[in-house]
C-alpha cells in the first residue's frame, strides 16, 4: 500500500498505459492488499484441517467465502446499466443496483475478494479454536497487533523515500528501480526493528535465529 502508485508506474506505465490507468490499477492493488494477510494465514490453517483428516470444513468455509464474494461484489461495485443483451447480465445489473452500498467499480470487486478471504479466515480460525485445546489465541492476537503496529510505523519512512522520486517522469528506470528496492529494504528493516522493540515471542524467535546464524558463521 505504501508503494502502490510507484510500483504500478514502474511495472506498467509504458506509453499507452497512462496516468489514468495507473491510478485505477493502484486502487485495485490497494483493495487486494487489504486481504493479503488473511490469504497468507488461510494457507497455513487449511493444512491443519487436512492433518486432522478433515477436508469438509475447508470446503464449506470456501463455499461461504464464495457467497460472500458474490454479495460483496454486488454491494461494492456500484450500479450497472441494464443493456438488454443477456438475461443473466441484466439480472446481475438489477441486483447490483438494488444492493449497491458504495460505487467503487473495479476496486469494489477487488475489495470484495479481500473481504471474502477474511471471512474464510475467521470461519477457519473459529472452528480450529473450538477443536484444538490450548490454542494460544491471545498470543496470536497480540502478535497480530504488534505486526500491525510495526507495519503502520513502516509506512512513514517508505512513503518519505518514495517521495524523493518523480515516478510520473518518463525514463530514469534505473533510479526508480533502485529507489523501489531501497524502499523495500528500508521497510523490512523498520518493520523488523519495531517488531523486535515491541517484544513478544516473535522477537525471541528472531533473536534466537540470529544468534544461531552467528554461531554457525563463527564455527
Amino acid at each position: 500500500v505504501a508503494m502502490d502508485v510507484p510500483t504500478v508506474r514502474l511495472a506498467f506505465q509504458r506509453g499507452a498505459f497512462d496516468r489514468a490507468e495507473v491510478a485505477l490499477t493502484a486502487q485495485a492493488l490497494v483493495a487486494f492488499t487489504v486481504g493479503l494477510w488473511s490469504l497468507s494465514i488461510v494457507r497455513i490453517l487449511v493444512p491443519a484441517f487436512y492433518a486432522m483428516n478433515d477436508t469438509r470444513t475447508p470446503v464449506l468455509t470456501a463455499a461461504a467465502s464464495f457467497v460472500t464474494n458474490m454479495c460483496c461484489s454486488l454491494m461494492f461495485m456500484g450500479p450497472v446499466p441494464v443493456r438488454g443483451e443477456s438475461v443473466l447480465a441484466d439480472g446481475i445489473a438489477r441486483l447490483a443496483s438494488v444492493l449497491a452500498v458504495v460505487n467503487l467499480r473495479h476496486a469494489g470487486l477487488a475489495l470484495a475478494t479481500s473481504v471474502a478471504v477474511t471471512v474464510n479466515l475467521v470461519l477457519l480460525a473459529t472452528v480450529l479454536w473450538q477443536r484444538v485445546d490450548g490454542l494460544p489465541m491471545v498470543s496470536l492476537l497480540s502478535s497480530l497487533v504488534r505486526s500491525l503496529a510495526a507495519a503502520l510505523v513502516m509506512v512513514v519512512p517508505v512513503r518519505w523515500l518514495a517521495g524523493c522520486v518523480d515516478w510520473a517522469e518518463p525514463g530514469q528506470l534505473a533510479v526508480k528501480l533502485g529507489t523501489l528496492l531501497a524502499a523495500v529494504c528500508l521497510g523490512m528493516a523498520v518493520f523488523g526493528t519495531v517488531a523486535y522493540l515491541l517484544g513478544g515471542e516473535d522477537a525471541g524467535r528472531i533473536s534466537r535465529f540470529l544468534r544461531d546464524r552467528l554461531r554457525r558463521s563463527d564455527a
